[in-house]
């Protein structure tokens, strides 16, 4: 067996706080206009953060755990909610 060293994080790997930037992967070049690959349940939409008090965020987990539920079913069902109270 070979004798491997351990990968290491170098500098260029590591984005300081604030200049992160995602990954765009794309699919093998088998033509010229190969479309990119979404990642899966991303496609056709915009992330959003929410920033929530400690309390708020809690009781949103502890309703998630007890309704089997993400943070994301949970928010979406409540906007949806709310816009469709607006439109009336």
């Amino acid at each position: 067996m070979a004798n491997r060293s351990p990968s290491r994080l170098g500098g260029d790997l590591i984005a300081r706080k604030g200049e992160a930037a995602p990954v765009t992967v794309s699919a093998p070049p088998t033509s010229p206009q190969a479309p990119a690959v979404a990642l899966k349940g991303t496609a056709g939409t915009i992330a959003v953060t929410v920033r929530l008090d400690p309390e708020r965020y809690e009781r949103l987990k502890l309703q998630g755990v007890r309704a089997r539920r993400t943070n994301q079913d949970i928010l979406v069902e409540a906007l949806d909610t709310w816009l469709a109270n607006r439109d009336a």
